[in-house]
């Protein structure tokens, strides 16, 4: 599979020594965009510098978000889900993004 995301790849690095990210684009959302793309977990932790699990979990809960925005609002999802609203709304933004291609 060929992909323009692998020129969006950002550096890791240690969040302690660097603490204002901002609201750039993450390695969340480039690991969603791989998925999204069709790439297996094993390639996108490859690809990202992550660990499986980490990918995973991004994975996971991107899905969880995304089936319980069809019925809920943000601060219920957030509820349930144990998430912050602030990251239940990055990835309803991920989300979005998706929809609007």
């Amino acid at each position: 599979m060929s992909s323009d995301i692998s020129k969006e790849y950002l550096p890791t690095f240690n969040r302690r020594i660097i603490q204002d990210i901002g609201c750039a684009i993450t390695h969340k959302r480039i690991i969603l965009k791989l998925y999204k793309n069709g790439y297996q977990t094993p390639d996108i932790a490859r690809m990202t510098n992550h660990t499986e699990e980490a990918c995973d979990r991004y994975i996971k809960a991107y899905k969880k978000v995304e089936k319980l925005s069809q019925t809920m609002n943000i601060d219920e999802i957030a509820q349930v889900l144990e998430m912050s609203r602030s990251l239940v709304e990055e990835y309803i933004n991920i989300l979005n993004e998706e929809e609007d291609k």
